[in-house]
């Protein structure tokens, strides 16, 4: 099984969050009248979901405002020399970045390279994506339970509880290398990445 990164506290390049269309509403909604949008200021009512990740179980997150708004991408020199069964798990943190409004917010694990159909340097299959298989837990609670890597439609989860502003959760990626698979595709290799975005409510 390949060992963490170097560092015991570094993160993975963070999450991010797809900013959504419903931040510039107020604004648009008083904008035919200069009187009235002096009125009304629509800075805060921002969305802003952004996240922070890392291979040790003991780190804990930064601020919000060193969170990064870019997706988590693990690398395949990270995952690439699992072997058939054996895990790596990834510690991630989304949070909240607005200063006033609650969000919606959808998790997506997505290959960064897909490389279906792409053959390896001896003619073997390169992709590995599609044999892992995908557990997410947040507080004990199972959200995906060994979602495997060809079902990239059920690669999500939104939660029904908004994240209030300034606030973060807490999540468990455990990515599997699916048991069955056979050794002579171990040569194959993929990376992942984990996303966020999400939808303003009212408050």
């Amino acid at each position: 099984m390949t060992h963490p990164p170097t560092g015991k506290k570094r993160a993975l390049l963070s999450v991010g969050a797809v900013l959504a269309v419903g931040a510039a509403v107020t604004w648009a909604a008083v904008s035919s009248s200069v009187e009235t949008a002096t009125l009304f200021d629509g800075s805060r009512n921002t969305l802003d979901v952004r996240a922070q990740a890392s291979f040790d179980p003991d780190w804990r997150p930064g601020s919000l405002t060193e969170m990064s708004a870019d997706p988590i991408s693990v690398h395949d020199e990270d995952l690439g020399t699992l072997l058939p069964g054996e895990s790596r798990t990834i510690y991630v943190a989304v949070g909240n970045a607005s200063p006033r409004n609650p969000a919606l917010v959808t998790m997506h694990i997505d290959d960064p390279d897909d490389l279906t159909g792409v053959p390896g340097e001896d003619g073997e299959r390169a992709e590995l994506f599609a044999d892992f298989l995908f557990t997410v837990e947040e507080d004990g609670a199972v959200l995906l339970d060994r979602v495997p890597g060809t079902t990239v439609a059920d690669l999500h989860h939104t939660w029904a509880r908004p994240l209030k502003a300034q606030a973060t959760r807490f999540l468990t990626v455990t990515v599997t290398l699916d048991p069955a698979r056979t050794d002579p595709n171990r040569p194959a290799h993929s990376g992942v990445s984990v996303r966020f975005d999400g939808v303003s409510v009212p408050r």
